[in-house]
C-alpha cells in the first residue's frame, strides 16, 4: 500500500491528583498527517480533602485513585477539586519502530515531536508520522525533550528515554502552577495497530500514566509568623529526586500505584528535594486552612523503613530569617498519588 499520513487526534484528560493519573486520548487515524490531541501542563487547583487531626506529620489520602477517561474536545477529569489542563505549544514524543517520517523513509520513527495546539482541557497536537507497513506499536512519552531518544540504547524491543526529577524546585505564590514543569508521563503501549488506508479510520486509546507522587504541605503555628522561604525535605537511604535516568517506554504498565521501572545511578543530590518559594506571600497562620501550601514533585517508593528530616526556612514579619528541623519516619509513597502532609510548626526545632 501507499504511505498515508497517519492521522492521531487525541482527546486528552488528565488529572494529577492522588490517584494514578492517566491521560487517556483517543486517536482518530485518517488519510493524512498525524494530528495529536494531548499535551501536558498540569494546572492543579483546590486541594484533596483534609482535616485537624493533631499530629506534626499526619498524612491525608493517602490513597486515592482515579481513572481518567478519554472523549470528545472538552471533555475534563476531576478528583479532589485537582483538574488538569493542557497549555497551546506543549509537545510529546512519539515512536514508532514501523512507522516513517517521511514517504517512501526507512520505517523507525524516533522521538517526533506533536504539539498542543490550543490552551484547554482537551486540545489538538499536531505532528507527522506515516504509516509503514505491517502491524505497528507507538509509544510516547510527556514532556518532549529533543535529547531525551537514546538511539543507540533502543532496539525493536526496547524504547528508552531520559527521565530526571529536579532536587530543586521552584514554587511562586500558593498555587500549584509549577508541578507540570516536574511531570513526567508515559503512555500505556499502542501494540499491533493494522496501517490505515488513506480512506479508512483506525480508533485507538493512549493512556497516559505518571512516573511520580505529589506532596501537598500544610502548616499552622501558635507562634511563627511570617512567609515561607523553602522547604527541603530529605531521606536517609532511598533517593527521593532524580539526577539522571532511563524508563523504557515499551515496558508492560505497572498496576496502579505500582513503580515504573527506572534505571539511575546514584547521586548525593537524591537524597533531598528543596522546594523554594519566591513569591514572598506564603504566609503561616495558626489554621491550616488559613496558611500556604507547599507543593513538592518526588519520586515514588517504599519509605516505612528510614526517616524523613524537615528543613523549614521562614522569613518573620521583622524581617528576619528562622529555621526549624522536624524528623519523621517514612511510609509508602506510592506513584501518580497526592499526599496532604500537615505540619504543626510549634513540634518543630527552632
Amino acid at each position: 500500500m501507499k504511505n498515508s499520513v497517519i492521522f492521531i487526534l487525541v482527546a486528552l484528560s488528565v488529572c494529577l491528583t492522588a490517584c494514578d493519573l492517566p491521560l487517556e486520548e483517543e486517536i482518530f487515524k485518517s488519510n493524512n498527517e498525524i494530528l495529536n490531541k494531548f499535551s501536558v501542563r498540569v494546572m492543579v487547583s483546590g486541594d484533596c480533602s483534609s482535616d485537624e487531626n493533631s499530629g506534626n506529620l499526619h498524612y491525608v489520602d493517602s490513597v486515592n485513585e482515579m481513572s481518567g477517561a478519554g472523549g470528545a474536545a472538552g471533555n475534563n477529569t476531576f478528583l479532589a477539586g485537582f483538574e488538569t489542563a493542557w497549555g497551546a505549544g506543549d509537545r510529546i514524543g512519539i515512536f514508532s519502530p514501523q512507522a516513517l517520517t517521511a514517504p517512501g523513509a526507512a520505517p523507525g520513527s524516533q522521538n517526533l515531536p506533536f504539539t498542543a495546539q490550543n490552551s484547554a482541557n482537551s486540545s489538538h497536537f499536531s505532528g507527522k508520522m506515516y504509516w509503514g507497513s505491517g502491524l505497528h506499536n507507538f509509544y510516547a512519552y510527556y514532556p518532549y525533550n529533543s535529547e531525551s531518544a537514546l538511539t543507540a540504547e533502543n532496539s525493536g524491543s526496547e524504547v528508552n528515554v531520559k527521565v530526571s526529577l529536579a532536587s530543586n524546585q521552584i514554587q511562586n505564590g500558593n498555587n500549584s502552577d509549577h508541578i507540570g514543569n516536574y511531570d513526567f508521563m508515559v503512555a500505556s503501549p499502542l501494540k499491533d495497530i493494522t496501517p490505515a488506508s488513506s480512506l479508512s479510520e483506525i480508533n485507538a486509546n493512549f493512556r497516559f500514566h505518571h512516573l511520580f507522587s505529589l506532596l501537598v504541605f500544610q502548616f499552622r503555628s501558635s507562634f511563627i509568623t511570617g512567609d515561607i522561604v523553602s522547604l527541603k525535605l530529605t531521606s536517609q537511604g532511598m533517593p527521593v529526586s532524580l539526577a539522571s535516568g532511563t524508563t523504557d517506554l515499551s515496558q508492560s504498565t505497572p498496576a496502579t500505584g505500582e513503580e515504573y521501572t527506572i534505571r539511575a545511578g546514584s547521586s548525593p543530590s537524591d537524597l533531598s528535594i528543596t522546594i523554594t518559594e519566591s513569591s514572598e506571600e506564603c504566609n503561616i497562620s495558626s489554621l491550616y486552612t488559613k496558611s500556604a501550601k507547599l507543593y513538592l514533585v518526588m519520586l515514588p517508593g517504599d519509605y516505612t523503613s528510614q526517616n524523613f528530616t524537615l528543613e523549614l526556612i521562614v522569613r518573620e514579619n521583622d524581617g528576619n530569617t528562622q529555621t526549624g528541623r522536624y524528623t519523621k519516619r517514612g511510609i509508602k509513597i506510592l506513584r501518580g498519588t497526592l499526599y496532604t502532609v500537615q505540619l504543626n510548626l510549634d513540634d518543630f526545632t527552632w
